[in-house]
């Protein structure tokens, strides 16, 4: 009887382990998503601030402290990219 209950403990064990190594490994993909998405919303903010440097024809014309200074005074807008 007592071999019996340790063995359904060591299989109890062992399907916990396997549910927390699953658990785990979604975490590490949520996480991998995650930082992806980061990157792409960083590269669209990128492309737009790009878009309305080159409607306004600036684009040629900016040295890199008027371009901060562009950049900062448009920051609000510049946060969230046209959907």
């Amino acid at each position: 009887m007592h071999e019996e209950q340790i063995k359904r403990l060591e299989s109890a064990t062992d399907e916990l382990i396997r549910s927390l190594e699953k658990v785990e490994q979604e975490i590490d993909e949520l996480g991998g998503d995650l930082e992806r998405e980061k990157q792409l919303r960083h590269v669209a903010r990128l492309i737009y601030a790009g878009q309305l440097v080159e409607q306004v024809g600036l684009l040629y014309s900016f040295n890199e402290q008027s371009f901060c200074q562009f950049l900062a005074a448009n920051k609000n807008t510049l946060q969230k990219p046209p959907k």
